[in-house]
């Protein structure tokens, strides 16, 4: 019975982990390991997808800050050149 819970506990450890984008195939050996402490410790772990999603929704508002930037700098430049063209 207890072998059964601890590879029910490195299942449910590698479901878990594996949701949250981490290696599954690791916590289920953890799992298996350390039974229910390993189950707990996929809980607390971080989600990866939503850190990896909010890295590139930043490098992509970077780039358009970037895009915006080198638009008004022309501007800025277009309308200095055009004030002392007269």
């Amino acid at each position: 019975m207890i072998i059964f819970i601890w590879i029910l506990c490195g299942v449910l450890s590698a479901m878990v982990a594996g949701g949250k984008d981490h290696d599954a195939i690791s916590w289920f050996f953890g799992g298996i390991l350390f039974g229910p402490l390993a189950l707990l410790a996929t809980l607390g772990l971080g989600n990866r997808k939503t850190a990896n999603q909010q890295a590139q929704l930043l490098e992509a508002t970077q780039r358009q800050l970037a895009i915006l930037e080198r638009r008004e700098r022309r501007r800025s430049y277009d309308d200095y050149d055009d004030h002392y063209d007269d």
